[in-house]
């Protein structure tokens, strides 16, 4: 209580001497009310004091959480890279072997080396801007299209691909269609037959996008491992379309 009110209340109970038991009165609810306020001031400061506490304790929190955040994030970064360099030295490793092993062993580790490169390939994409990013589809299946027109088909064969737009896709989604458009293409040129393979990536009217491979021999007998097809597929999360009679493979998928 202020010292005026206070001075009020012995004023009332000056006042009232005359009637001695409202006097009593008077100053034992001056007193109580004293004390009440004096413990509500008590409990005010001891709450202003937790408060301060838990105002510190989450600035704290939120402190190492974003160090821990930073952290996170640089570790992945780190990871990343060094996943993208492991595959470069084992794509230079099998690019090497490949060019001292003869005929037949050298076109097994040629189609290793286009596998590994699409994974390479994707990683060297989605890390161009320093940190992890979704991967432009045209650029992608170019890159892919030209390392396997110089690995697995070299001069005798022509690989075409026609893609619009420029859309994007996320890393664990790009590999699996990378590598499907790859085992399309090593299916297609095991029939000597085919001397020309389409690669089409282009919008539907649904929305999604369309993925064609196709030949240009349509009598052409071609048979893709299933398992491995249906495994890229479901990773793609994509679906398969009738193919028409010069088409290899048919999928639709959303981005």
């Amino acid at each position: 209580m202020s010292d005026g009110s206070e001075a009020y209340a012995w004023l009332i109970a000056i006042l009232l001497l005359p009637f001695p038991f409202l006097a009593v009165m008077a100053l034992l609810y001056s007193l109580a009310l004293r004390k009440r306020l004096t413990e509500c001031c008590t409990a005010t400061d001891e709450l202003n004091c937790q408060a301060d506490s838990q105002r510190a304790e989450a600035k704290a929190c939120k402190a190492c959480l974003q160090e821990s955040h930073a952290s996170h994030d640089k570790l992945t970064r780190e990871f990343h890279h060094r996943v993208k360099n492991s595959l470069q030295i084992i794509q230079s490793y099998l690019t090497l072997s490949r060019r001292q092993r003869p005929p037949p062993h050298n076109s097994y580790l040629a189609e290793a080396e286009a596998k590994v490169q699409v994974i390479s390939t994707a990683y060297r994409l989605a890390l161009s801007e320093g940190i992890m990013s979704p991967i432009p589809i045209r650029t992608f299946v170019l890159d892919i299209v030209a390392n396997a027109q110089a690995i697995l088909c070299g001069s005798t064969r022509k690989i075409s691909a026609s893609i619009e737009p420029n859309s994007l896709l996320v890393l664990d989604r790009a590999i699996p269609m990378g590598l499907a458009i790859i085992e399309a293409i090593i299916g297609a040129i095991g029939a000597e037959s085919v001397m020309h393979i389409g690669i089409r990536l282009q919008p539907t009217e649904s929305g999604e996008m369309a993925l064609t491979v196709t030949i240009d021999d349509m009598f052409a007998t071609i048979a893709l491992p299933f398992r491995l097809m249906a495994g890229l597929q479901a990773q793609l999360e994509a679906h398969a379309e009738p193919c028409a009679e010069d088409e290899l493979l048919s999928w639709r998928f959303k981005v």
